[in-house]
Order: C-alpha cells, then sequence, then structure tokens
C-alpha cells in the first residue's frame, strides 16, 4: 500500500493547499520498503490527482483541507486521514503499528469535536 504525506520539513504540512512536498511512503505489513519525495500543488486538484494515482497512492494524509478537495479526492479513489499534525517520522510509525491516529489530530479536532472523527485509522486495502 502507498500512503502520500503532505510535508513541510518534517512535518505533516498544517494546510493541504500551501504544500509543495508530498513524500510517498510504500508500505508492505509493518514496514516501510519505499520512500519518495515529489513535488506538488495541491491546489490543482486535476493535476494533483493524476499526481496521485500515478504513484499508485491509496491514502492520503494532511492538515487543514477543504470539504471541495476532500470529495474531489475520494471520487477519485483515494481515502483522506485530514486534519492531522505533528511530525512525519512518528506518524509513520503510528500507521505501522496500526495504531489509530488520534495523537496527531489537529488542535480542536481531538475529542470528535471537528472532521466528523476522520483522523481515526483509515484500514490499508491489502
Amino acid at each position: 500500500m502507498k500512503i502520500a504525506i503532505t510535508v513541510w520539513g518534517n512535518r505533516i504540512s498544517p494546510v493541504f493547499d500551501a504544500a509543495s512536498t508530498l513524500l510517498v511512503v510504500e508500505v508492505d505489513g509493518k514496514s516501510v520498503v519505499g520512500r519518495d519525495i515529489r513535488q506538488c500543488q495541491p491546489s490543482r486538484y486535476d493535476s494533483f490527482i493524476v499526481l496521485l494515482r500515478d504513484n499508485d497512492v491509496q491514502l492520503l494524509v494532511c492538515g487543514a483541507i477543504c470539504e471541495t478537495a476532500v470529495k474531489r479526492l475520494e471520487a477519485s479513489g483515494v481515502d483522506v486521514a485530514p486534519f492531522l499534525a505533528g511530525e512525519v517520522e512518528p506518524f509513520i510509525d503510528t500507521y505501522l503499528e496500526n495504531q489509530d491516529f488520534t495523537e496527531f489530530a489537529m488542535p480542536g479536532c481531538r475529542h470528535g469535536r471537528c472532521c466528523r472523527g476522520r483522523y481515526k485509522r483509515v484500514e490499508s486495502q491489502e
């Protein structure tokens, strides 16, 4: 399975539209078997969706994102784990351990107050 994370330095980019770097991580079970960095323009939905499709991405991890973008991404077959924040490597470790993403929820998104609980674990499509 491949997951893509919008990144800013070593952190999940806080705003989807402002990200310019995408980390594509290939996961096999509890191991990372590949990584690739891609330049991106998420605000250009069509080209961003093509980038995800060309890289066989099944899950997008990102910070704040508008509902329009989520709907477009999900309609293209990509699961979205939005409103997440924090350092990328600990997030990947949490993902590999099959834990939910609650500790990475953006402030105000904990306790199910927003995001409709979308930051919980998205099951892999293995």
